[in-house]
């Protein structure tokens, strides 16, 4: 990775998103294509969860944003759920983990799951007023929740450390060393 010039490394960190766009589209059909073969206990998996919390701790505001409505986005087109409807609420769910980041930075496996399980239970809890502006019927259920969070944290890190290393290859710089050497200027 370091033998590359300096215009490749800014060549493969244009296409960084266009590569996690489509980790997460992968990620997507693998989880709606396995969906019934898996037990019941993977009903709760929320795939796009990493995905957001990666986002808001990890990216800018601006290219956060932008990836987490396409992929927000992905997902609503990929339910039956009204358009709109996952977009706000994974809209919330960033900002939420971006102002988690300003509390502590999950840079080690611990305040990864840490920051991944707390975001599982809040969105949870966000997804009741999300229906009812929304006027839609997907009250989440509470059976198998317990499982559900645990899930999403022990899965939702392996796919938060599969981003950390598409970045890695992609020579992606995170947004705190970004911020700390423009704060240095």
């Amino acid at each position: 990775m370091y033998s590359l010039q300096p215009k490749q490394k800014n060549f493969l960190e244009t296409l960084n998103p266009v590569f996690v766009l489509l980790f997460f589209y992968t990620v997507m059909i693998a989880r709606t294509t396995f969906d019934s073969v898996l037990p019941e206990v993977f009903d709760n998996l929320d795939i796009l969860l990493p995905f957001i919390v990666y986002f808001g701790q990890r990216r800018s505001v601006a290219e956060g944003l932008t990836l987490a409505i396409l992929s927000a986005h992905f997902y609503s087109l990929s339910s039956s759920a009204p358009v709109g409807l996952f977009v706000v609420h994974y809209l919330v769910l960033f900002f939420l983990a971006r102002g988690l980041s300003y509390i502590f930075y999950p840079d080690r496996w611990n305040t990864i799951c840490l920051a991944l399980f707390v975001l599982s239970v809040v969105s949870r809890l966000v997804a009741w007023p999300m229906a009812a502006l929304f006027e839609h019927s997907l009250s989440p259920a509470w059976g198998g929740v317990v499982m559900g969070w645990f899930f999403n944290t022990v899965f939702g890190y392996f796919i938060f450390v599969a981003i950390a290393i598409l970045d890695h290859v992609t020579a992606k710089a995170s947004r705190i060393n970004i911020e700390m050497s423009e704060g240095s200027l």
